[in-house]
Formats: structure tokens, sequence, C-alpha cells
């Protein structure tokens, strides 16, 4: 007998807080070079990355923060800190804590990196090596984001509208963000935000 795939970590969730749908998996079909994830010029702060698809992870994630001025730039084996133009790398599963005005990095043994701030979003980066392995995005405290937020995950906190489940299929339904329509399929994943090995979720999930 065929031995069923194994549930795969999506490369992205998003929390989605008070919108009718609570998060969204999302997948990465098209990339061509690297990608303007997200970014929200009253919270300081902006994510690209690059998405190999034939591979279906992310080769890189970079976090750039305007006030501190800092940027995060996340390899599959370490990540690199810079700061005042100095570079400090650090191995994943290293115990980091570092505390500067307006920014708080820590890192734990699991490898989830956090990288958080009073008012600011909180945004997280895991070398998840469960099924469908790779680099990990997480954000947290979405509700913070300002109404400017923007990029391919940013416009998901946009007015975002979740059309009624489809009537011949209800494990389909339609998003309306702006002018773009996604068709978001609800299917079994796996949830990589508390690390390894994972919970299965059913979860909403778009093709970008």
């Amino acid at each position: 007998a065929a031995v069923p795939a194994p549930i795969q970590a999506p490369p992205v969730i998003l929390t989605l807080p008070g919108q009718s749908v609570d998060r969204l998996c999302v997948d990465i079909k098209h990339s061509q070079g690297p990608m303007h994830l997200l970014s929200d010029p009253e919270q300081g702060i902006e994510v690209t990355a690059q998405y190999k698809t034939e591979k279906d992870q992310f080769s890189w994630i970079k976090v750039t923060f305007k006030n501190p001025e800092l940027q995060v730039h996340a390899f599959s084996e370490h990540v690199v800190v810079t700061r005042n133009r100095r570079n400090s790398a650090y191995k994943w599963k290293e115990t980091l804590f570092s505390v500067i005005p307006g920014l708080k990095m820590t890192m734990d043994k699991a490898g989830l990196l956090l990288l958080s701030s009073p008012d600011r979003v909180t945004i997280g980066l895991l070398p998840w090596d469960g099924p469908g392995e790779g680099l990990r995005l997480l954000l947290r405290d979405t509700d913070r984001f300002s109404s400017r937020v923007g990029g391919v995950l940013g416009q998901f906190y946009q007015n975002v509208v979740w059309g009624p489940p489809a009537a011949a299929n209800d494990s389909q339904r339609t998003v309306t963000v702006g002018d773009l329509e996604y068709t978001a399929t609800r299917l079994l994943k796996l949830d990589y935000q508390e690390g390894s090995p994972g919970t299965e979720i059913s979860c909403w999930s778009v093709e970008l």
C-alpha cells in the first residue's frame, strides 16, 4: 500500500486577529528573486526573503528595523545581526538574550529567535527541521500593524474579505485582498510555531 506523504509545515502561517479566519497558511509557488514579504513604515519594519521553489524553502530571510537601526539576516546555518556596521553571527539554538533600546532579541534552545519591542509586532525566525524543513517566519502581536502595512504577506493584514465556503465544496472559499482574489483551500498542515515536532492543524491555505 502507498504510504501517505507526511503532512508538511507550510512556508508561512499568519495569525489574523479579528478576522473571521484566525490563521492563514501560505504556500509559495512562484518566486523570482528576493520577495518583499512585509513592510510597515509606521512600525519601521521590513521583511524580505529569497524563496527556492525547487526546494520549497527560504534560502534566507532578512528583517530590517529603522529604529533602532538593525538588520537580522537568517540563513539555514546561522543568523547574522548587523548594527552600526558591525556584524555578529549566532548559531541556531545557541541561547541569546540581547536588549538594546527599542528592541529585545532572544533565542532559545529550540532555535526560535524572537525580535520584540513593547509596541511593535513581534517577528520570529526558526530553523524548522520537521517535514518541509527550512527557515520559518512567525508573527505575533499582529494587531499592532498599522494601516500602512504592505507586502505579499502584509496585504493579509489589510482589508481582507473572506467569501463564504463554496457551495459545491465547503473546503474552498475566496479571499479578496484589495484588487486581488485568492482561492483558499482547507488543508491539513503542520503548525511549526511551537517548534518541532509540530502540531497537525486544519488551515485555510492560499498559494502565492
